[in-house]
């Protein structure tokens, strides 16, 4: 019998040391507050946060201001990134909303296969970032807003922050994500619920492009359950297409409607972790090793801690490139560090898209990481 032959591949990460330099009705069923802004109109400057070479410093966002939206675009749209955020921000200033939009450009080059792998990634690069920026601006609202492939970006940016912080609203519109995205037995379902206060789909039927943005979340027969602070918001009466949606008032109305609070950094409210009470577990280390040979192996090597002491258990998943689970294993740990390697073996037709590593304290406490296969 002739050798063996594998070809490996192998990818790590570290923890990064971040640079310091109808509208009514839609609430109604939210069953959530609106804020429309600070009644004074912030910088009209639009900044432009570009993840393309890398996690750009802190500065590349407006420092010291109450409120910004980061608006996401989407596939083919990197070059008009600036220019669609500044048709946003007309939009709802239009409504009464002064505050500060934000561009944010991600690698959308090449076929939308791609495109879209880069979004996932780019999404867990701009939580990345965003942990920065929050250190530097905690009295900052933060609303997050994804436009078609850019929806896929704001659910990766919730996946990679979930345990890290939260932001007031992380939504999306006319979203190329899968349409059972939100539901529950998906990696983004807690995810939800730990990072936005609200998350809105925001879909109209006349969305001939998007997936989730052309109708409700769809769970399947079982039903399946959404998160409490997730809504489908039909805005169809107001956007007749996949591209108008940031020029629409009706959409704009329905958007600050469902504009939630700042989060509270200085209390209880979603702190980032400092080693006090309610600090969530690090992963400190995490690589992955893939050898390609009848089953995709998959070696998964992490090591964790806790300032509290208090460690729970660690899970490694590797999930499809529809976010589907194929493989995943759990370890019981404790104490304040742990280390350990998982096994994980996704079938031999598929190689997987990304692995994520979740550790989770005594509290319920989490961080996540993830590596892109």
């Amino acid at each position: 019998m002739s050798d063996k032959h594998t070809s490996g591949k192998s990818y790590s990460i570290d923890r990064r040391t971040l640079l310091k330099t109808t509208a009514t009705a839609a609430v109604a069923a939210a069953g959530v507050g609106a804020t429309t802004g600070s009644a004074l109109a912030d910088t009209d400057e639009i900044m432009e946060v570009d993840l393309r070479g890398g996690i750009p410093p802190v500065s590349a966002a407006p420092q010291g201001e109450d409120e910004v939206i980061f608006n996401v675009h989407g596939y083919s749209g990197s070059s008009a990134s600036v220019s669609q955020s500044q048709t946003l921000q007309d939009t709802l200033r239009q409504l009464g909303n002064t505050e500060t939009v934000t561009a944010v450009t991600w690698d959308d080059s090449g076929l939308p296969g791609s495109a879209e792998s880069s979004a996932r990634q780019q999404g867990a690069d701009f939580a990345d970032w965003m942990e920065g920026y929050i250190q530097e601006n905690p009295g900052t609202t933060i609303r997050v807003l994804g436009h078609s492939m850019g929806g896929i970006v704001a659910f990766e940016f919730m996946a990679a922050a979930a345990g890290r912080f939260q932001v007031a609203n992380v939504d999306s519109i006319g979203s190329y994500e899968v349409s059972d995205v939100p539901c529950e037995g998906t990696e983004f379902h807690d995810a939800i619920d730990q990072v936005a206060s609200f998350a809105g789909n925001y879909y109209s039927t006349n969305d001939s492009i998007a997936r989730l943005g052309s109708g409700p979340a769809d769970c399947g027969f079982g039903g399946g359950s959404l998160p409490s602070n997730y809504a489908d918001v039909d805005v169809s009466d107001s956007v007749g297409s996949h591209t108008t949606y940031k020029s629409s008032t009706g959409f704009g109305q329905a958007y600050i409607s469902n504009f939630q609070p700042g989060v509270d950094r200085n209390g209880d409210g979603g702190d980032n972790g400092d080693g006090g009470e309610d600090a969530a577990p690090t992963i400190d280390s995490l690589s992955v090793d893939q050898q390609s040979f009848w089953g995709n192996d998959i070696t998964v090597e992490w090591s964790v801690s806790d300032a509290n002491g208090d460690l729970s258990s660690v899970q490694s998943v590797v999930f499809g490139s529809s976010s589907n689970r194929l493989d995943s294993t759990r370890t019981s740990v404790s104490g304040s560090s742990a280390s350990g390697t998982h096994e994980l073996d996704p079938p031999y037709y598929n190689d997987g898209t990304y692995v994520r590593v979740r550790v989770t304290d005594a509290a319920g406490n989490d961080s996540t990481r993830r590596v892109q296969l």
